[in-house]
């Protein structure tokens, strides 16, 4: 599950995390919220009339092998940030990053950056 051993996952999660991911991580939490409320469901929407017009183009067995490809696509690139974003929350629970501090502790370091920050 850790990033040093990639040979405690399956397989099949070894290779979709080898796929190319669409990496949104360098963009402002906004921008990312914007791509997965609104960017996404347009392409999802419009991946779904290239799929009709896809159909009604070609004739009977390859307009359904082409269509396979082009839901095959999305479905693996969707899979990959899925099995990515699932991994990333078992890391967090797994293996916590900070060590709980007491909460008497922490309201203390608290107020001492408030009164540091009034100076």
């Amino acid at each position: 599950m850790t990033e040093d051993k990639p040979e405690r996952l399956g397989v099949f999660y070894r290779i979709i995390l080898r796929l190319p991911k669409l990496s949104l991580e360098n963009l402002p939490a906004v921008m990312q919220g914007l791509f997965w409320v609104i960017i996404l469901p347009i392409i999802l929407i419009a991946e779904c009339y290239l799929n009709f017009i896809l159909l009604l183009t070609f004739p009977f067995p390859i307009n359904l092998i082409v269509v396979a490809g082009v839901v095959l696509v999305f479905f693996v690139a969707v899979l990959r940030i899925m099995i990515e974003r699932a991994l990333n929350v078992l890391k967090m629970f797994l293996y916590p990053s900070r060590i709980d501090k007491d909460c008497e502790q922490l309201v203390q370091e608290y107020v001492s950056l408030l009164r540091k920050k009034k100076k």
